[in-house]
């Protein structure tokens, strides 16, 4: 239930401070450096695709530092109110995306999530090599 609740950081501050927020936290909280590049119109895209934004920023850092033993964490997030491009990448061990103990309950949180929205993910990895996320929303 908590995971739909909208995050009051978005309505106080707006998308693109409330994900270089959550990637200064990742960063402060994991000590893994990470860095956000932010680009296009960010302002007055739809509630829910904030949302959603904001939730798989959150899960995919949340899986590198569980999970990746990445030493650096990029965030990229490329928009306009058309079309929105995310990709989170790091440096560290990689997974095999079709193995089927590789579909945590948390990819597949943030697939069901970028699916409602009529978006698509994809994720690019290889066990011990980097990986990248990326979620584009039409």
């Amino acid at each position: 239930m908590a995971m739909g609740l909208r995050p009051s950081m978005l309505d106080d501050l707006g998308l693109a401070p409330a994900v270089q927020w959550q990637v200064r936290e990742f960063s402060r909280l994991n000590g893994i450096p990470a860095a956000a590049e932010l680009d296009g119109e960010l302002d007055g895209l739809p509630e829910e695709v904030c949302t959603c934004i904001y939730r798989v920023v959150q899960e995919s850092l949340t899986n590198c530092a569980r999970h990746a033993r990445a030493k650096n964490v990029h965030v990229k997030l490329d928009g306009s109110r058309q079309r929105i491009v995310l990709t989170v990448q790091d440096d560290g061990i990689g997974f095999d995306p079709s193995g089927s103990s590789s579909r945590g309950l948390g990819l597949i949180g943030m697939e069901e999530r970028i699916r409602e929205l009529k978006g698509k993910m994809l994720i690019r990895s290889q066990p011990n090599r980097a990986r990248s996320w990326r979620s584009r929303f039409p």
